[in-house]
């Protein structure tokens, strides 16, 4: 039995008491001016029997009320707690990220320095050929062919290297054209697709028993691109 429950029942329990005991007195007096007193102390305890029941409820609802507002305070005190530990790893955060940012622009620049260095040596260093003589044929190599269109006009071309069409095939051909003239100072070469193969061929002339194209054949046969592809087996293409 709670508080209120308590007091409400020893209130009733007094007012029944004395309402037995004013009814007992009634009933035993002759004189109407008692009568009528005992009859309005009567009335005044059930007014305050009542009173009293209404102070009992009251004081269960102020403990509920005080129950209630508790219950909030230690809400509220929990929100705060984990508003204050969340503002604690966001600043956490935020330090981190930005000592991350410091360290990212000092290996940046780490790499740019490098990037700078190893650049200039390789400026500095000599600039190896790709192509490379293998040895020599049976007769002397003639001259180097002049710069320009290797032996002037005609139908023959001197067909080094031919690859199936792909595209790791097209870029070896071009880099042999490019090779030619820049490490051999051999012009003239082309990288060219011809069929289902890509091709370089060099010079154009008017006959492949002409001077300029056998010494050509012979400069070339001695040669092979990266170590691995040999012009041993080089031909003169019409077209």
């Amino acid at each position: 039995m709670n508080q209120g429950t308590r007091g409400q029942g020893i209130g009733s329990g007094w007012a029944a008491v004395l309402a037995a005991v004013l009814s007992v007195a009634l009933a035993g007096c002759a004189s109407v001016d008692e009568q009528q007193t005992l009859a309005k102390q009567q009335e005044r305890l059930e007014v305050l029997s009542d009173q009293t029941s209404a102070l009992s409820t009251r004081n269960l609802e102020l403990v509920d009320e005080n129950a209630a507002l508790e219950r909030e305070r230690r809400e509220a005190a929990l929100k705060l707690e984990q508003a204050e530990r969340e503002a604690r790893q966001l600043a956490a955060m935020v330090q981190a990220r930005a000592h991350r940012d410091i360290v990212d622009k000092q290996v940046d620049l780490a790499l740019a320095k490098a990037s700078a260095a190893n650049g200039a040596a390789a400026k500095s260093a000599p600039v190896e050929s790709d192509l490379e003589i293998t040895g020599l044929g049976r007769d002397p190599i003639p001259a180097a062919v002049p710069s320009g269109r290797a032996g002037g006009t005609g139908p023959f071309h001197l067909r080094i290297i031919s690859l199936p069409a792909t595209e790791i095939n097209a870029a070896i051909v071009r880099d042999i054209a490019t090779a030619l003239e820049r490490d051999k100072g051999i012009a003239g070469a082309v990288a060219r697709r011809s069929g289902d193969f890509w091709v370089v061929d060099v010079g154009t002339f008017a006959s492949i028993r002409a001077p300029e194209a056998v010494a050509l054949k012979h400069q070339l046969r001695t040669m092979r691109y990266k170590g691995r592809q040999e012009f041993a087996t080089a031909y003169f293409a019409q077209y």
